[in-house]
């Protein structure tokens, strides 16, 4: 039985009134299950009849693997807290196939390529999807790195750098679709956008700020000319807030005013801080009566309370929802709040007095500096422990209100599931060209398919 397919289920009874609470703990053990190498599937179910019973259903390559998954630290955290939540021990049984649909068990050998496999974010989503039985095409331009990442992976890649443009058309020739994960977006979305129009490639990337998304915007036209849908922000930026906005709209289809609350819980890659900390002293934007207003980073003050204590978020006038969630509901007025570390949003409070700081080159080049020395990312364990929450909050002319609570996996975790969601969609023919957000394209409730999110209340 070692070398074959060995099944797993478990019964668990949850202590009546702890049924939220158990879901929420499991979420981010699914997120990071799913990434192993080796898990076929790892799914949880609430019985229709009795909300308090649960089966795991978790399927593994073999015996060895499970082994090594049942050794992760994550899994043995949850261990320790059963006994908060279960009535009683769970009931675990192990199963062996005799008998199977074939048509059932599909590995997708995908045209679907990956721009900066290397890349913290990258890798994180190959791995993940060649885990859920997807196969991507990996490129880069550091041929080395990147035949590393795809003889792990043992996948196919290709090489090319996005200086030149025949080279780049020519990797794209016989793909369906291109997922950019190499920032910063600014420099790497338009050479590659340029070749994917050229090729009638879809176009998706992980982005999460205004001006990459209105660039997007801009080539709607284009995009519509070639037959190619172009969606940004197919990661944690903007995935659960689009859909959050979108969940609103449908409740209060006459609202006037969005706002849109987010904190993540957990590490950051050096990726992230790159692209957040240099740019802190920058003018954003929000949106007033359907039009983008210059506004200054934490320009507003807000109390939030996720369910955890509350806590102190500011205005974000970068995050691409100002963008999105206008595209997606109509909505004319949007703001976006984020709640930061307590060191970035000081920075962000005062940086209309430090912009000489900012702009000085002595403290950019310390910055960087600094950057290099934080880790890649978030381990496995790091992501384990955290978690993403959102609340939207809609309003009408009248006062009126509607809210929406989201919670999901880790960021990072986020970011890989939600991409790797899309990109099977994307293969299965569901697109629409032009311009799109996750929301337009998929729906309010395209989010829920997400392992580990719970929403909308």
């Amino acid at each position: 039985m070692s070398n074959q397919q060995v099944t797993v289920t478990a019964r668990l009874k949850v202590k009546p009134g702890l049924e939220e609470g158990f879901k929420q703990e499991f979420q981010p053990v699914i997120a990071l299950t799913l990434t192993e190498e080796g898990c076929i599937n790892y799914d949880l179910h609430q019985s229709v009849e009795d909300p308090s019973l649960f089966l795991l259903h978790e399927n593994w390559v073999s015996q060895e693997i499970l082994a090594q998954h049942l050794e992760q630290p994550y899994i043995k955290a949850l261990s320790e807290k059963s006994g908060q939540f279960l009535v009683e021990p769970p009931e675990v049984r192990l199963w062996q196939q005799i008998a199977n649909n074939s048509s059932l068990v599909i590995i997708m050998t995908s045209r679907v390529l990956l721009y900066g496999a290397t890349g913290y974010a990258g890798k994180l989503i190959a791995a993940s999807a060649k885990n859920n039985g997807l196969e991507l095409i990996l490129a880069g331009r550091n041929q080395s790195l990147l035949a590393a990442v795809a003889n792990e992976l043992s996948l196919d890649f290709r090489v090319f750098g996005l200086d030149d443009p025949q080279a780049i058309a020519r990797s794209l020739e016989d793909i369906i679709a291109v997922i950019n994960c190499s920032g910063p977006f600014s420099k790497t979305s338009k050479p590659l956008v340029d070749a994917c129009l050229q090729t009638k490639t879809h176009y998706l990337d992980i982005a999460g700020e205004v001006p990459e998304f209105q660039a997007l915007l801009a080539r709607d036209t284009e995009a519509k000319s070639a037959g190619i849908m172009l969606l940004p922000g197919v990661g944690f930026g903007v995935v659960p807030t689009d859909c959050v906005a979108a969940y609103l709209k449908q409740k209060l289809a006459i609202a006037t005013r969005l706002i849109l609350i987010y904190e993540t819980v957990g590490g950051v890659s050096q990726g992230t801080a790159n692209t957040v900390l240099p740019t802190l002293h920058h003018i954003g934007v929000v949106r007033e009566a359907g039009k983008l207003i210059s506004s200054r980073p934490a320009s507003k003050r807000r109390k939030i309370d996720f369910g955890y204590g509350p806590v102190t978020a500011v205005t974000n006038p970068w995050r691409a929802d100002i963008i999105t969630a206008f595209q997606t509901t109509g909505i004319p007025n949007i703001e976006v709040y984020t709640v930061f570390p307590n060191p970035v949003r000081f920075l962000m409070e005062s940086s209309q007095y430090l912009g000489w700081l900012f702009n000085s080159s002595l403290f950019q080049s310390a910055l960087a500096s600094l950057i290099k020395t934080l880790p890649t990312g978030p381990t496995a364990a790091e992501r384990a422990k955290g978690q993403v929450r959102v609340i939207g909050i809609a309003e009408d002319e009248t006062g009126q209100q509607v809210s929406a609570k989201l919670l999901g996996p880790e960021a990072y975790d986020f970011t890989a599931l939600a991409a790797i969601a899309v990109i099977k969609r994307v293969i299965k023919g569901e697109v629409k060209i032009g311009f799109q957000t996750p929301a337009s394209v998929y729906g309010a409730d395209f989010v829920l398919e997400i392992p580990g999110v719970i929403g909308f209340n």
